[in-house]
């Protein structure tokens, strides 16, 4: 318990962002805030039950990125990261063991590039768990295409649905 924190709680993350943004032609730095989290233990081999895990994390949005790997590395996992489909491929047919991967679908470099991602990380791992994310509607046509074992999660989420999310798909919920 320290002076700055009299009921000896971790007080919740806030998380910024710094992006530059083309605007009107010049160029703007802009700090954007992301939804406060916490508390979290910190780097243990478990957190609530949950074991720690190898996660590829395949998102084009930079803020977007930054927080859910800050959210599950609080919660003890170890992660890698991608951003475009070419990249998240690499990393799947390496050496480097993944057991999970989340996934936004649209991606810069394809629209449903996490789809692709997906199903390759399910081939090549023989069921690997998928957790796919979006902030636009997900058709039946598009979950029909996904690897199973899968979970969609929405966009927007917070901490605590990704985190049970992984835990759901991992079977330690």
């Amino acid at each position: 318990m320290s002076a700055s924190d009299p009921k000896g709680q971790t007080p919740p993350i806030l998380l910024l962002c710094k992006a530059s943004v083309a605007i009107g032609g010049c160029v703007r730095s802009l700090i954007i805030p992301l939804k406060p989290f916490g508390p979290y233990e910190l780097k243990t081999s478990t957190f609530n039950g949950l074991r720690m895990t190898r996660i590829l994390i395949v998102e084009d949005e930079t803020p977007v990125l930054i927080s859910a790997e800050t959210i599950l590395e609080r919660a003890g996992h170890e992660i890698v990261s991608a951003s475009t489909v070419a990249k998240a491929q690499t990393l799947i047919h390496s050496d480097g063991k993944l057991d999970l991967v989340f996934t936004d679908i649209s991606l810069v470099d394809l629209l449903d590039g996490g789809i692709t991602v997906g199903l390759s990380a399910a081939q090549k791992t023989n069921g690997m768990a998928i957790l796919y994310t979006n902030g636009r509607v997900v058709t039946d046509d598009m979950r029909a295409k996904f690897a199973k074992p899968s979970r969609f999660l929405p966009k927007p989420y917070t901490a605590q649905q990704l985190l049970g999310a992984v835990a759901s798909l991992l079977g330690t919920d």
